[in-house]
């Protein structure tokens, strides 16, 4: 997540080349292809589905991978300006939750996710719909962000569930996005929710359609996942966990 802080590019330092290596195929494990577009939706948002490059360089003594996105719409540096000032605007408000006692120390995971529940779910934010030639061609990356939720106050259902992720990820919370169908007809109303471990057991909430924290069985009663999408979204976590 050095991305979404704000770093020139998403890089890690690994003291032999060989460790180097493999971190950049666990990298592009995560992050290849299409499949994983909505399990992170919030780097979605910024590298919006670009091929992916990287390179290993050897600096000061370590051997560092370096992923970086071409062809994107907007320039890296207004990308990642974007992304700054968003997860500025989450320090901002995680603080603002602190000082009216909405969070407080002792709180649950569950409990804090709760609250930012109750923050995105109810924000009043323009519903941005998007085609999927629209999807593809870069229009996510300046109208479906966090920072377009929290400064352009426009998104869609990828929007709120980045925006909502991005405010679990600076509580430590692991969050990732679940690819699914909207009332139950596959191939209709694409749709994506956040997926979500609080305190070691895993829970699914949509901020878009104000369907609050629950478990899998209640959540099916509202939509079904994509073919592989829980598959996808709980190896995902579990990879995670090898950086």
């Amino acid at each position: 997540y050095a991305f979404l802080i704000g770093d020139y590019d998403l890089g890690f330092a690994y003291p032999s080349k060989a460790k180097a290596s493999a971190a950049r195929d666990t990298i592009f494990e995560i992050l290849r292809e299409k499949e994983y577009d909505g399990v992170y939706a919030d780097l979605f948002c910024a590298f919006n589905n670009c091929i992916l490059e990287s390179t290993i360089e050897y600096e000061n003594g370590q051997y560092c991978v370096y992923i970086s996105a071409k062809n994107a719409k907007l320039t890296n540096e207004e990308i990642f300006s974007n992304q700054k000032k968003a997860v500025d605007e989450v320090k901002k408000v995680a603080q603002e939750m602190r000082e009216k006692g909405k969070i407080r120390a002792g709180m649950s995971q569950k409990e804090i996710a709760q609250v930012y529940y109750e923050y995105v779910s109810n924000a009043k934010v323009g519903h941005l719909e998007i085609s999927d030639s629209e999807l593809y061609g870069g229009i996510c990356m300046t109208q479906d962000t966090p920072y377009a939720f929290l400064f352009d106050s426009m998104a869609s259902c990828l929007g709120h569930t980045a925006t909502y992720n991005q405010f679990l990820h600076y509580e430590g919370i692991q969050a990732y996005g679940a690819n699914n169908w909207m009332g139950h007809v596959e191939g209709e109303n694409g749709h994506i929710i956040s997926y979500i471990i609080c305190d070691g057991q895993e829970y699914f909430t949509d901020t878009t359609n104000q369907l609050p924290l629950m478990d899998q069985k209640s959540i099916e009663r509202h939509l079904i996942f994509e073919n592989g999408s829980l598959e996808r979204v709980r190896k995902a976590a579990n990879l995670s966990q090898r950086l």
